[in-house]
């Protein structure tokens, strides 16, 4: 999973959860409460992998995407490495997966791109081509830089830093074009945007580079005063450091100073507010849900200065300063450490260092742990599932959350795929499918 998602970083910023069709904001998809009672193999599907191709999956309700690429040299040219993509897609709806439809790319472009499929509109994302939802057509995408996807929209910036957007409802017309400071880099080279979240409200807000905002409609520019520096020595690449992090909230964001262990209240537009007494508490944490992403400033002043966090779902136990062991989660009347299959921790920093990694199911029976939990693609990987009521890992025959190569991926709240990565051996010609076991 971490090379999942490690690859899927390329793209950007991929977090805001907006129906690009109507504009309505959408929920991440959720696990059934189903799952509680265990797991059932539904189906298995040849995906014809040789040894060495890249398997990947997307999924929108009960259409599942799967892509498999593999890398070739050029023959005109004997450094000029290429891609081919087979893509094709599955109505799985039904007790078997049906196929809508199958094309073949020639993906030749920056290797930046990302050959992962991702949802956009009524388009799917491959590398620098957009194919229909519903019948595979293809077209090349609008830009010439590889973009970062914030829910219905793209965001592109070149090398010279100059930066360009769509929206999926007209792809083909560019909403505005503006240069902003280090926005390739920040955008290439850095997965901080992944954790620093979009605002939504009256405006759709992300950062474009390490200190500066764009409303993604009109390409207003906001400088949230971020003190940064680039690394550029050699076995940093460029690495940009700095002592501030920038976390969403509903009502604005939050600016935490390591160096002072001090969280600033920022609005929307990046004003500062306020500064909260103290910073984080370091024995104790709250973890944000796919339900509650991001907490009101209310809410989190209210958690730093008073401990007071009843708006949280899941509590857990947290030293800062060891950020080590295995953290016992408290949801509801159960407490309990999340493992794998082999003991293995699936332990992570509360709110603000991460942004959501669990949710649960509605009814709080079951927890699930995801490095995608505000995917613009509603389905989304995860890395482990539990039982809430006794603390279990819920078994899907056949696979274990532990593997190395395995790869999980919730694409509807009844349906989970599992396929193995990782070329050679490793590699699998089969994607198995789960649902839930209804005793």
């Amino acid at each position: 999973v971490v090379l999942v998602l490690g690859t899927a970083t390329v793209v950007g910023l991929r977090l805001l959860r907006k129906d690009s069709a109507t504009g309505a904001t959408t929920t991440a998809v959720l696990p059934s409460n189903d799952w509680a009672q265990g797991a059932r193999k539904a189906w298995t599907l040849d995906i014809g992998n040789d040894a060495q191709d890249l398997t990947a999956v997307a999924s929108n309700n009960n259409q599942l995407i799967v892509s498999n690429t593999s890398s070739y040299i050029s023959h005109d040219s004997h450094s000029r490495r290429g891609e081919e993509i087979r893509v094709r897609a599955y109505d799985v709806s039904g007790n078997e997966p049906q196929e809508q439809w199958s094309t073949n790319l020639d993906h030749q472009r920056d290797p930046s791109y990302s050959s992962w499929p991702h949802y956009w509109g009524d388009h799917i994302i491959v590398g620098d081509k957009l194919l229909r939802v519903d019948n595979g057509e293809v077209s090349d995408a609008p830009w010439n830089d590889s973009p970062g996807i914030v829910g219905a929209y793209a965001i592109a910036c070149d090398e010279e830093d100059h930066c360009s957007a769509w929206n999926a409802e007209d792809p083909d017309r560019k909403l505005w074009e503006t240069d902003i400071p280090d926005s390739f880099r920040y955008t290439h080279n850095s997965a901080d945007g992944l954790f620093r979240g979009v605002y939504e409200g009256d405006k759709t807000i992300a950062f474009a580079s390490p200190g500066v905002a764009v409303d993604l409609d009109t390409g207003e520019l906001y400088d949230f005063h971020i003190d940064y520096s680039i690394d550029y020595s050699e076995d940093k690449e460029g690495l940009i450091k700095t002592d501030e992090s920038v976390r969403v909230l509903a009502d604005g964001w939050s600016k935490y100073d390591e160096s002072s262990d001090r969280i600033t209240i920022l609005s929307p537009t990046g004003e500062e507010l306020e500064t909260l007494d103290g910073g984080l508490p370091h024995d104790a944490g709250v973890y944000l849900t796919s339900d509650h992403p991001r907490p009101t400033a209310a809410e989190l002043k209210s958690y730093i200065e008073d401990g007071d966090a009843d708006w949280a779902q899941i509590r857990g136990e947290y030293d800062k300063k060891s950020n080590a062991g295995c953290p016992a989660l408290t949801i509801g009347d159960s407490t309990f450490k999340p493992t794998d299959e082999s003991g293995n921790c699936f332990g992570s920093s509360p709110y603000p260092q991460m942004g959501p990694v669990f949710s649960l199911s509605s009814d709080g029976s079951v927890l699930m742990s995801s490095g995608e939990a505000l995917s613009p693609s509603r389905g989304r990987y995860i890395s482990g599932m539990w039982s809430v009521e006794d603390g279990e890992i819920i078994d899907l025959p056949g696979n274990k959350f532990s593997g190395d190569y395995t790869v999980f991926y919730l694409v509807n709240p009844e349906l989970i795929v599992a396929y193995e990565i990782g070329g050679g051996s490793n590699a699998s010609n089969e994607l198995t499918a789960y649902r839930p076991d209804k005793k």
